[in-house]
């Protein structure tokens, strides 16, 4: 699954960014710009970082951007940016920010197997040092295409 999501198209590397918000519209204008979100999609992340703290930053340097899906989901999509320079959501432990993954799914069920894989590709050291080394897209998906295997495991 996590495979049929990401491709060059919806990778972006070494991104500038100013602050969070700034990432918050690049990382959601990859799929806002290919459909797969409306533009109150965007606006309710933001809504919800503002309302809820930096929940949505999951590890060190990672975050998972996203909303519900009645907030403008139009499909199960993904987009992984990585930043040229980590910025600050306001997280204690988790700050600050290089990784930024970005997802919407339209129901409670179709994306279950796409961020199982992400969260076993996450949780390896090797892989998320190689994710912030890439220059280039197809590096990004050298990386992650090991981890599309029953259940995220590593081939």
């Amino acid at each position: 699954m996590l495979d049929q999501l990401l491709s060059e198209e919806n990778i972006r590397v070494q991104e500038e960014c100013q602050d969070w918000q700034a990432v918050v519209d690049r990382g959601a204008g990859i799929l806002l710009a290919q459909g797969c979100i409306e533009a109150g999609y965007v606006s309710r992340i933001k809504d919800y970082l503002e309302e809820h703290g930096p929940y949505m930053v999951i590890a060190p340097g990672v975050v998972l951007l996203h909303a519900r899906p009645e907030d403008g989901a139009n499909g199960v999509c993904m987009s992984l940016m990585t930043l040229a320079s980590p910025i600050a959501f306001g997280h204690a432990q988790n700050d600050p920010v290089d990784i930024v993954i970005t997802f919407a799914t339209p129901d409670d069920e179709q994306h279950v197997q796409a961020l199982s894989q992400m969260t076993e590709l996450l949780s390896d050291e090797t892989s998320l040092r190689k994710l912030r080394e890439a220059k280039e897209a197809e590096e990004v998906l050298n990386v992650v295409r090991p981890f599309v295997q029953k259940g995220g495991e590593r081939r």
